[in-house]
């Protein structure tokens, strides 16, 4: 037994050193600490994402009651019944809401935002840009629309020549009537146009929200919004929209350009804070 002493002795630091030796000769990484980065930066995104929806969407309501001259009765201005429906519809604070109405009011708090309008050139040229935004600072905004024109090819140029300024209804017909009621019905209310909308990218065949679309004068937007809701037809956008010139086609572009133009679109309105783009590419906003 005791000739056993000098070898246990001499294997048991040995083990003891292999139990302790990493394999690796890079820094152990703490998991958990990793995985808290990536939650937080995902919260992170997810929280921005929805304040900006959250700003366009106050925007829309504060634009509705001004452009309502102060109504702030959804039963009576249309373009603010569909803007408070967005505004439920995407969970968005009553306070928030609130304070969207007051803004819009005269004399009421931030009454004083007033709607700015910028006309650009889309990267590659050709393809003409109406930004709309809302704001009371307008040196800022004005610096900001600016810096993403730039940042993605863009520039200012003059294209308001390129648009008519026009009412849109975008609509599905009641349950039991088709397009022969919506036309007749807007025929009668002062209408210049009604369409079937083409339906975009994803959308299958037979699908028919916002089905038909509805061109009105500036100036019938709203009484044309009221009749045909009173119809019972399902309204899913109520806007005062720049369109291609004397109802034009559009301008066509491959689909490299088209996507660049809409991440543009995209981040004027999540980042820059407008309140729509517009353009003359064709099928845009279909």
């Amino acid at each position: 037994m005791s000739s056993l002493l000098p070898r246990l002795s001499l294997t048991f630091p040995a083990i003891a050193a292999l139990r302790y030796r990493s394999i690796h000769s890079s820094p152990a990484r703490w998991s958990g600490h990793n995985r808290w980065s990536k939650i937080r930066h995902a919260k992170g995104a997810a929280d921005s994402k929805r304040s900006a929806m959250f700003s366009k969407i106050g925007n829309e309501i504060t634009t509705a009651v001004k452009l309502g001259g102060g109504n702030t009765n959804p039963e009576t201005n249309a373009r603010l019944a569909q803007a408070l429906a967005k505004a439920k519809q995407g969970n968005m604070p009553k306070d928030n809401i609130a304070t969207a109405l007051k803004r819009g009011e005269a004399g009421g708090p931030g009454s004083n935002a007033q709607t700015v309008t910028y006309e650009a050139m889309a990267p590659g040229g050709e393809v003409g840009m109406i930004i709309e935004c809302l704001t009371d600072n307008p040196a800022r905004t004005n610096h900001l629309i600016k810096e993403y024109l730039s940042k993605y090819g863009a520039r200012a140029a003059s294209t308001a020549y390129l648009f008519d300024r026009k009412g849109v209804i975008s609509l599905t017909p009641a349950p039991g009537t088709g397009f022969e009621e919506v036309f007749e019905l807007s025929l009668e209310g002062g209408a210049e146009d009604v369409r079937v909308r083409e339906r975009s990218d994803g959308e299958e065949e037979g699908e028919d929200e916002g089905g038909i679309e509805v061109i009105t004068p500036p100036t019938l937007l709203s009484p044309l919004s009221l009749s045909l809701s009173a119809a019972q037809h399902t309204l899913h956008s109520i806007d005062l929209a720049y369109v291609p010139k004397d109802g034009g086609e559009g301008v066509d572009v491959d689909e490299e350009r088209r996507e660049k133009i809409e991440r543009l679109a995209e981040a004027l309105e999540d980042e820059a804070g407008a309140n729509g783009v517009w353009t003359n590419l064709t099928g845009w906003g279909a």
